[in-house]
């Protein structure tokens, strides 16, 4: 929580809960920034930094797309890594995060293809 607290929700992440010591169970989930899409930022965090996220949509219910936005979230699991694991991959999504964001602001956009993710991977 502290990594997140310090890469993550400055960037804008937020949790569902926020100003809770102890979240999840084995997982956290989180909004994004809305400048941001999940299957694009999962794409980039392990292309560009070798960190395997969640995202959101693989979550979704058939024919519920509309009643929560999945594409806005992730779900980083903490129930198989190490602390100081678990650390430096919040600290590296926090850096694609940041990257994107800035992409975004210069002008450079994001690209929101959803193609590459391999959901096995995020299960």
């Amino acid at each position: 929580m502290r990594a997140i607290e310090a890469y993550l929700l400055p960037l804008g992440f937020n949790l569902p809960q926020p100003g809770r010591d102890v979240v999840g169970g084995y997982f956290v989930w989180l909004a994004l920034p809305h400048q941001l899409t999940a299957n694009t930022l999962a794409k980039r965090s392990g292309m560009d930094e070798d960190v395997i996220v969640a995202p959101g949509p693989i979550f979704e219910v058939p024919g519920d797309k509309e009643a929560v936005g999945f594409d806005g979230h992730v779900r980083l699991c903490f129930a198989w890594e190490d602390e100081w694991k678990l650390e430096e991959g919040v600290r590296r999504l926090g850096k694609v995060a940041k990257k994107m964001l800035n992409d975004v602001e210069s002008g450079r956009g994001q690209d929101t293809s959803d193609g590459g993710i391999d959901v096995n991977a995020c299960k």
